[in-house]
């Protein structure tokens, strides 16, 4: 005989779970983002308000580097490729899409 009197347990379980996980990202993660955020771009205005354009292009170098790889290890990514280069029969290489994509998600970072 089934019951449903562990349903509302569970839900009640997994609601504290969230609320313990959205607590945790709040205090840990977040002013750790915002404190390096702050510290990767102290320099690039000048007191004159002037932009040091080599450190604000390091920035950006960065952040599309950093998208770049992200997006060229990306599971789900990898399977899609694979999964055209399967469908195109070699015509589509799984690399070369994989890394079209990884380009235009960089190149959206740095101008976004």
């Amino acid at each position: 005989v089934l019951t449903t009197r562990p349903v509302p347990r569970g839900l009640g379980n997994v609601l504290l779970g969230l609320y313990a996980f959205f607590v945790g990202i709040k205090v840990g993660v977040l002013p750790m983002g915002r404190n390096g955020g702050m510290r990767l771009t102290e320099g690039v205005f000048c007191e004159d308000g002037a932009v040091d354009l080599t450190r604000a292009l390091g920035i950006l170098l960065f952040g599309f580097l950093t998208i770049f790889a992200c997006q060229m290890i990306e599971p789900d990514l990898l399977v899609l490729g694979g999964q055209a280069e399967t469908m195109s029969l070699g015509r589509v290489s799984k690399l070369r899409l994989v890394a079209t994509v990884s380009v235009g998600c960089g190149i959206g970072t740095v101008v976004g």
